[in-house]
């Protein structure tokens, strides 16, 4: 379940960093750009205690929205267009489209702000309003979505000397609790060789990561001050096939010995985009969701 997020920090950080600029996310209209969506709650929306929002609750926020002087539009998304949008972006992905139903989605107001307005202080206003469960600018997402797609599609982890990971712990024989192996890393990489679906990779020692990690959050201090050179991944970099299926090819390596965590890019943009767009927790999905979504 999901274990293209179970990294950790360090590596899900170092996901983020090896992303470079890219092409807009599939499916995001370009007049969009400015808005925040405000989730309305459901039963099943984490902080929401089981509790949907009220009609009561919903006519009350539409009025509060409605009466910010920094709103240019209040436009209210009900369930059923929220869905058919979900379904025009995730056509090609049928593992996802079979796993999320209608009633899975909540509905939302989706605002569009004045210029020179302070969004992050606005976003942070809008949580725990009675009825609300999350708010999101989306204009982060669609302003950087390098952050998502990047030079490599993939990223196989490698156990590190004190990895906590459970797949570097056991299973792996004399090996437990140490650091990938030379004969481990042989395995893989014939594995990768072996796989029609990757089109190149390179391998990144953790000097290397800390030096891009350093560079890339030099402006956060205590997060530096926080981080080691051993907290990074040695990882082997992959570039796949557009048309290739990320929870397949994942799971494959995943089971190699000497393999700590995958990490998927195409993943990342999917729980991003779920989240973000459509405000969906993707906790629940398993890693065929992730499909060929991105390519």
């Amino acid at each position: 379940m999901r274990s293209w997020l179970r990294g950790g920090l360090a590596a899900v950080l170092a996901a983020v960093v090896a992303a470079s600029a890219a092409p807009a996310v599939a499916g995001a209209p370009a007049d969009d750009e400015g808005e925040i969506r405000v989730f309305l709650c459901t039963s099943s929306m984490e902080g929401c205690h089981k509790r949907a929002a009220t009609g009561r609750q919903k006519k009350a926020l539409r009025a509060f929205l409605e009466g910010l002087p920094e709103l240019e539009e209040v436009r209210f998304v009900d369930r059923a267009r929220m869905y058919a949008d979900f379904r025009n972006e995730f056509a090609t992905v049928g593992s996802l489209m079979e796993q999320v139903r209608e009633k899975d989605l909540p509905e939302a107001f989706v605002l569009r702000v004045e210029a020179g307005v302070d969004r992050k202080r606005l976003t942070e206003s809008l949580w725990g309003r009675p009825g609300v469960g999350r708010a999101f600018d989306v204009s982060e997402l669609r302003r950087d979505p390098s952050i998502l797609v990047g030079e490599w599609d993939m990223n196989i982890n490698l156990c590190t000397k004190d990895s906590q990971a459970h797949e570097c712990r056991s299973g792996r024989g004399r090996a437990n609790k140490k650091a990938v192996t030379a004969r481990e890393k042989k395995a893989i990489v014939a594995a990768i060789d072996g796989s029609p679906e990757v089109l190149s990779y390179a391998f990144e020692d953790q000097k290397t990561a800390w030096r891009a990690f350093k560079e890339a959050f030099a402006d956060n201090k205590a997060l530096l001050s926080a981080t080691r050179v051993s907290d990074m991944p040695m990882s082997y970099r992959l570039r796949v096939r557009p048309e290739a299926d990320s929870g397949t090819l994942m799971t494959r390596f995943t089971r190699l010995p000497g393999v700590s965590t995958v990490d998927s890019l195409r993943c990342l943009q999917v729980t991003f985009t779920l989240g973000m767009e459509y405000g969906l927790d993707a906790e629940g999905l398993d890693d065929g969701a992730c499909g060929s979504a991105g390519a």
